[in-house]
Protein backbone atom coordinates (compact mmCIF):
# COMPACT_ATOMS: atom_id res chain seq x y z
CA UNK A 1 0.00 0.00 0.00
CA UNK A 2 1.37 3.31 -1.20
CA UNK A 3 2.37 5.37 2.07
CA UNK A 4 0.91 8.71 1.32
CA UNK A 5 3.63 10.80 3.32
CA UNK A 6 6.67 9.50 0.94
CA UNK A 7 6.93 10.67 -2.76
CA UNK A 8 5.69 7.83 -5.79
CA UNK A 9 8.58 7.18 -8.12
CA UNK A 10 8.37 5.43 -11.19
CA UNK A 11 11.46 3.05 -10.01
CA UNK A 12 9.34 1.83 -7.08
CA UNK A 13 6.92 1.19 -9.40
CA UNK A 14 8.83 -0.84 -12.61
CA UNK A 15 10.53 -2.82 -9.11
CA UNK A 16 7.08 -3.87 -8.07
CA UNK A 17 7.58 -7.81 -8.01
CA UNK A 18 4.90 -8.43 -10.44
CA UNK A 19 6.26 -5.58 -13.35
CA UNK A 20 9.72 -6.38 -12.92
CA UNK A 21 9.32 -10.59 -13.12
CA UNK A 22 10.55 -11.09 -9.50
CA UNK A 23 7.26 -12.77 -8.15
CA UNK A 24 8.18 -16.35 -8.32
CA UNK A 25 6.21 -16.95 -11.95
CA UNK A 26 3.04 -16.00 -10.39
CA UNK A 27 2.52 -13.34 -13.79
CA UNK A 28 3.07 -15.76 -16.25
CA UNK A 29 1.14 -18.53 -14.53
CA UNK A 30 -1.99 -16.72 -14.60
CA UNK A 31 -1.14 -15.29 -17.96
CA UNK A 32 -0.92 -18.89 -19.55
CA UNK A 33 -4.42 -19.79 -17.57
CA UNK A 34 -6.26 -17.13 -18.77
CA UNK A 35 -5.03 -17.98 -22.43
CA UNK A 36 -5.80 -21.34 -21.77
CA UNK A 37 -9.34 -20.76 -20.48
CA UNK A 38 -10.03 -18.51 -23.89
CA UNK A 39 -8.81 -21.48 -26.29
CA UNK A 40 -10.44 -24.17 -24.01
CA UNK A 41 -13.76 -21.78 -24.75
CA UNK A 42 -13.26 -21.97 -28.57
CA UNK A 43 -12.02 -25.45 -28.69
CA UNK A 44 -14.02 -27.35 -26.18
CA UNK A 45 -13.60 -30.55 -27.96
CA UNK A 46 -10.32 -30.60 -29.25
CA UNK A 47 -8.89 -29.72 -25.66
CA UNK A 48 -11.03 -31.82 -23.75
CA UNK A 49 -9.93 -34.61 -26.24
CA UNK A 50 -6.12 -33.71 -25.49
CA UNK A 51 -6.12 -33.19 -22.34
CA UNK A 52 -8.73 -36.19 -20.98
CA UNK A 53 -6.67 -37.77 -19.24
CA UNK A 54 -3.79 -35.49 -17.96
CA UNK A 55 -3.65 -33.18 -15.31
CA UNK A 56 -0.96 -30.60 -17.22
CA UNK A 57 -3.94 -28.58 -18.22
CA UNK A 58 -2.55 -24.49 -17.03
CA UNK A 59 -4.99 -24.01 -13.94
CA UNK A 60 -5.19 -20.99 -11.61
CA UNK A 61 -2.56 -20.65 -9.14
CA UNK A 62 -4.33 -20.72 -5.61
CA UNK A 63 -3.65 -17.54 -3.44
CA UNK A 64 -3.80 -17.64 0.34
CA UNK A 65 -6.45 -15.18 1.30
CA UNK A 66 -7.60 -13.78 4.50
CA UNK A 67 -10.73 -14.95 6.10
CA UNK A 68 -13.49 -12.31 6.41
CA UNK A 69 -13.99 -10.59 9.27
CA UNK A 70 -17.10 -8.51 10.08
CA UNK A 71 -16.22 -5.23 12.37
CA UNK A 72 -18.82 -3.84 14.62
CA UNK A 73 -18.61 -0.76 12.91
Amino acid sequence: MHNLTLPLRLKDILDAPSISGKDGGVRVNITQSLISDILKRIYIAGVNTVFKDSDRYSKMLSIYHLTVNKTKF
